[in-house]
């Protein structure tokens, strides 16, 4: 076994003793701290003393923590420890050293009382031991273990407690720092803004100290108090003035509000509720009087886009457009010291000339300006009388395009209806129809209702069709930041005939088909009223569709007779300013003018047929089912009205048989032509 230094295990040996008097010094100290935390927060929680007792408890508190870490901690690590105590501390739980150790160190101090071959001996014989030696056991620190951890785990509960509820945890720091604060579930009073009468906005007094405030009003004026309960909600508050208690008026919310009689003189309201009874917080009242306004005009004058005429009023708030130039007069019964405007981009110096006081600026936002009057004594009243506006800027404008209402479709030579809805708040500077492939760009009138028919340039749209395209409508008005909208029209396609026809042809395909569905609801018995609403639905979605399909073919000019009905149509559109369903049909039955022929004339007649059917049986049919009355003659006649709308498809397909034969002939003609004149010639 290696052999050990004797003075590095009596050095190991010190350093546990002043880890273990450290251990146990460190856990009492922490222990005691925990205790008097506790102890000083139950006195204040369930007590309440007053500041001064408060401050001699945490005093002496104090005082025993340090005297305790002075005893326990700092004196002990501080003792010096001698080789001797150290040998002693060794010898005491281990016997088997006899003595020896504190011997041999002895007689290293006065080596003359020794032989060097018996130190040697000595030495040797305890460097043999001290391997074999139990610090542990010569030092034991099961003592100051258990002191280490109870302080620790006290610490540590009084740490979580803290985490865990921290408002307690704050309320307690901030007393300790000798702050007036309300424990959480006790009762707080917070003054609230005080609302004075004549003024729309709250007043925030100033606080001279915490919880004291003052507050200067005009005489003879009335005010509402309003107070905000924190932590535990008291049932009743009180408000205290001169020896007298009266009870707020319970808000809801924890607030509390009460409204004064007029005040001729200085007073101081407390208020009390709940525990908290300090008489804080508490309001200062100082009266002061000061000249009233008299005469108050204030002269509107609008900015020149919005076309509007000024215009004077007694009024203290308005609704007024983006610019406005804004003038207030007025006039005091006795000259006031000072007079000024605050906004809340700062003073405005108003002009006094001939005993008239007046201001002015240019309004650009929602603001307020308030009037504060100096008297003469010296009192300021803050808000002798206030103006207030809300600026309307002029809101970009709306366009709405009413025609083209769904996808377009044209040939080379015909028109597309433009039809345009045009708002805004003060009137436009320009509206625009921008280049597109049926022409350049062009400036529309500045109306509500816009009716334009576009001409479309002859092309060979039979070999070459243009591609779709959109109409591109721009709308500026007349603000100081100019609005614009734009707006896009339904696609719009412009076809060869050929292609045009072959497009009807589908459309009236597709008619007859809704029209042999309709008629098929119309001839099984419903079962329940909603079969007269479901066929009334469906004439009138197949009556829109043809109306839209005879408004493109009108304006299409490929038939005769379209150029009346056009200007017809045009007009119609200039005075509705709309297209409500119906409208086509109604004025082809009510206006007598040049005949629609061919295709347009037929989609006239089947148009006409369907505004009938509408209008007549199909809605009689679902007034008379809901009224619980005999709907087999109306059935029968709507039944009748749908077949004479498939005849005229019919003569449209037999119409259209006689040209298909007619083009044939042409075409077989023309052949027998050319081959007649090529054996002439050959």
């Amino acid at each position: 076994m290696s052999k050990v230094p004797i003075s590095y295990s009596l050095n190991r040996l010190k350093w546990r003793i002043r880890a273990v008097l450290a251990a146990f010094g460190c856990g009492r100290l922490l222990t005691l701290g925990s205790v008097g935390v506790a102890t000083i927060y139950t006195t204040e929680r369930l007590l309440a003393p007053p500041y001064l007792v408060r401050w001699l408890i945490s005093v002496a508190i104090g005082l025993i923590v340090l005297r305790v870490g002075w005893k326990q901690l700092i004196l002990p690590l501080a003792s010096p420890l001698t080789p001797n105590q150290l040998a002693l501390w060794w010898e005491r739980e281990h016997p088997e050293l006899r003595g020896r150790l504190s011997c041999l160190i002895e007689l290293q101090t006065n080596p003359r009382f020794a032989s060097v071959d018996f130190l040697h001996e000595i030495k040797n014989q305890i460097q043999e031991i001290l391997p074999t030696l139990n610090r542990a056991q010569a030092i034991p620190s099961g003592k100051a273990q258990r002191s280490l951890a109870g302080g620790i785990l006290l610490t540590i509960c009084l740490i979580g407690l803290g985490l865990a509820f921290p408002h307690e945890k704050n309320a307690f720091l901030r007393q300790l720092s000798g702050e007036e604060v309300a424990w959480p579930g006790s009762t707080e009073l917070v003054l609230l803004p005080i609302w004075i009468e004549g003024e729309d906005a709250p007043r925030i007094p100033e606080e001279l100290a915490p919880g004291e405030h003052r507050l200067r009003i005009p005489i003879d004026t009335r005010m509402n108090l309003r107070v905000r309960a924190q932590g535990r909600q008291p049932q009743l508050v009180q408000l205290h003035n001169e020896g007298s208690a009266k009870p707020m008026h319970n808000l809801g919310g924890g607030e509390f509000s009460f409204s004064t009689n007029p005040l001729s003189e200085n007073t101081l309201f407390t208020f009390k509720g709940g525990d908290d009874k300090d008489g804080k917080p508490n309001l200062q009242i100082i009266l002061g009087e000061t000249p009233p306004l008299e005469n108050w005009t204030v002269q509107l004058t609008p900015p020149a886009y919005t076309r509007l005429e000024g215009s004077t009023s007694t009024m203290h708030e308005f609704r007024i457009p983006l610019g406005t130039q804004i003038t207030a007069n007025f006039t005091f019964p006795t000259e006031p010291k000072a007079v000024t405007i605050n906004t809340e981009k700062g003073e405005i110096t108003p002009t006094l000339k001939n005993g008239r006081w007046s201001f002015s600026f240019n309004a650009t936002e929602n603001s307020r300006a308030r009037i504060a009057v100096t008297a003469i004594d010296g009192f300021v009243d803050s808000e002798a009388a206030s103006l207030r506006w809300w600026v309307e800027p002029d809101k970009a404008p709306r366009v709405s395009i009413q025609l083209p209402a769904t996808r377009w479709t044209t040939v080379p030579g015909g028109k597309i209806p433009l039809l345009l809805d045009v708002e805004d708040d003060y009137g436009l500077a320009g509206i625009t129809l921008l280049p597109s492939p049926i022409g350049p760009g062009v400036d529309l009138p500045n109306n509500q209702k816009i009716f334009r028919a576009l001409p479309v340039p002859p092309s060979n749209a039979e070999e070459t069709p243009p591609p779709p395209f959109h109409l591109e409508i721009h709308a500026r008005d007349q603000a100081l930041s100019p609005g614009l909208t734009s707006a896009l029209s339904p696609r719009i396609e412009i076809v060869g005939t050929t292609a045009m026809e072959e497009r009807l042809a589908r459309k009236m395909a597709q008619t007859r088909e809704e029209l042999e569905a309709a008629l098929s609801l119309v001839a099984r018995p419903p079962e329940s009223g909603h079969g007269p609403k479901r066929v009334r639905r469906k004439m009138e979605r197949i009556l829109e569709a043809l109306e839209e399909t005879l408004l493109e073919r009108v304006f299409s000019g490929l038939d005769p007779g379209t150029e009346f009905w056009q200007q017809e149509f045009s007009q119609a559109f200039l005075l509705s300013g709309a297209l409500p369903r119906g409208s086509l049909a109604a004025l082809l039955m009510g206006k007598r003018g040049a005949p629609l022929l061919e295709r347009a004339g037929l989609l006239a007649d089947i148009t006409r047929a369907g505004h009938q059917t509408v209008e007549g049986p199909a809605r009689y049919w679902e007034e008379a089912t809901q009224n619980n009355l005999d709907t087999k003659p109306i059935r029968q006649e709507l039944e009748i009205q749908i077949r004479s709308m498939l005849e005229i498809l019919t003569a449209w397909e037999d119409f259209q048989s006689a040209v298909n034969l007619l083009r044939n002939l042409l075409d077989r003609q023309r052949a027998i032509h050319f081959r007649t004149r090529e054996a002439s010639e050959g």
